[in-house]
């Protein structure tokens, strides 16, 4: 190569930073461009660093934001057995006082019975001690109708009417015995259906709340048993709650077939008719003293109901 052209070419090289030949202007021109795309390149690399930083950073963060919320995930599940536990300890103990309350509330009532439909004292009466005298001089006749060797002064704790005064029906008598003698009592009350002043009273135990309540329930899952039953079942057989107050309890029980007989005799002549009807009837059970007389107009009233 002659030495103009090398000397040329080196020139160009220098004023443009390529070897390409072109006039001042474009050498000037291309040689800006250069520079500005060479100063992106190295921007655009200084960026993609520091995303690359960012998203070490961002990574590692994200990591300890992970082993934060698995330690705290592992301290709320052991806060919440840690509750659960106190929460079962508390049922626990609300239990066990619930059923110790429930205890001592049937030891304390054990001995006590309750008298519907006793006469109060007349309002004529309106010393305490007189309509207590009164009271207890009604209890005492009544001990006489039951045929039972009672009295108030020996076997008797004490006596109280419970409840709100009504005009139109007297208030329930409590009464506490020292000892058994309600027992007695209860097994007598049949004798009052002969008595001429007594008969219209019903003796029964001293329940607490959660008796009654059972018994109620006792008498609405026998009603949706009988509900339930399909016509055939019904046909054969009954659920009736049974049982001394206190002591009832839910039994399935056959209906019993009660046969009637004709009282009108053949004619001599003609062919024998049937004289014996058989009908089918539910036996429920008998009102007996013991029964509480709110219970059953209640469920006569559904009874009622039902039908209608």
């Amino acid at each position: 190569m002659p030495d103009d052209t090398f000397k040329l070419i080196h020139s160009m090289k220098e004023r443009t930073g390529t070897h390409c030949w072109m006039c001042d202007g474009c050498s000037l021109g291309y040689k800006k461009l250069s520079d500005a795309l060479a100063a992106n390149a190295k921007e655009i690399s200084g960026l993609k660093a520091s995303v690359e930083t960012l998203t070490t950073g961002v990574s590692e963060n994200k990591n300890a934001i992970d082993q934060t919320n698995k330690h705290v995930n592992k301290e709320i599940s052991t806060l919440n057995e840690k509750v659960d536990k106190v929460n079962k300890q508390a049922l626990v103990q609300e239990s066990s006082d619930s059923v110790l309350d429930e205890f001592e509330e049937r030891e304390a009532r054990k001995h006590n019975i309750v008298i519907h439909n006793l006469p109060e004292p007349p309002e004529s009466m309106f010393s305490g001690v007189q309509r207590k005298n009164y009271d207890c001089a009604t209890l005492d006749n009544l001990f006489k109708d039951m045929k039972v060797k009672l009295s108030v002064k020996t076997n008797v704790k004490f006596s109280a009417r419970v409840g709100e005064k009504n005009p139109t029906k007297p208030r329930p008598l409590l009464v506490g015995f020292h000892k058994e003698e309600k027992n007695e009592i209860l097994s007598a009350a049949n004798n009052l259906k002969h008595s001429k002043f007594f008969n219209k009273i019903s003796i029964i135990p001293d329940l607490t709340p959660c008796q009654r309540q059972r018994e109620k329930t006792l008498m609405e899952k026998a009603g949706k048993l009988n509900t339930e039953m399909s016509a055939e079942q019904s046909l054969n057989w009954i659920w009736k709650v049974v049982g001394m107050r206190g002591k009832k309890r839910l039994i399935r029980t056959r209906i019993r077939i009660v046969e009637n007989s004709s009282a009108n005799k053949t004619p001599v002549g003609e062919p024998e008719k049937e004289t014996r009807n058989s009908t089918r009837t539910r036996l429920d059970s008998k009102r007996t003293r013991e029964e509480d007389p709110e219970e059953l107009e209640e469920l006569e009233t559904s009874q009622r109901r039902k039908k209608n």
